[in-house]
């Protein structure tokens, strides 16, 4: 399973240039843009501000929720990869305390921080 990976005392730098560990690559990661309502209620509440639904992105859908979801642009971020869940338990035993979580980013990748700093 592939994760977005940061660290916690990264978070206010340019992310790109402070690889957050070894194991990080560089790749391309999925954009989605999901809202919590239809088309039609998309258009005629936010069209002035972000225009209409089908004007930006692509692979307009309807997901599981019956949420209006599209694909924005693809973007450059730090990622992991692991085969099992020993391998996530042997990089915790490694980095310390992990916050594993879906993405925030609203990508299909779920997001490690690597907790070594606080913030709250």
């Amino acid at each position: 399973m592939k994760f977005v990976i940061w660290r916690t005392s990264g978070i206010y730098v340019d992310n790109i240039k402070n690889k957050p560990c070894g194991e990080a690559k560089l790749s391309l990661v999925e954009s989605w843009n999901t809202r919590t309502c239809d088309e039609k209620t998309f258009n005629e509440n936010f069209s002035e501000r972000e225009g209409l639904w089908r004007s930006k992105g692509r692979n307009h859908s309807i997901d599981k929720n019956g949420y209006i979801t599209r694909q924005m642009e693809d973007y450059e971020e730090w990622t992991v990869e692991f085969a099992t869940l020993e391998e996530l338990i042997a990089f915790s035993n490694k980095y310390g305390e992990l916050v594993v979580q879906a993405s925030w980013y609203d990508s299909k990748y779920g997001s490690i921080e690597i907790y070594d700093d606080y913030r709250e």
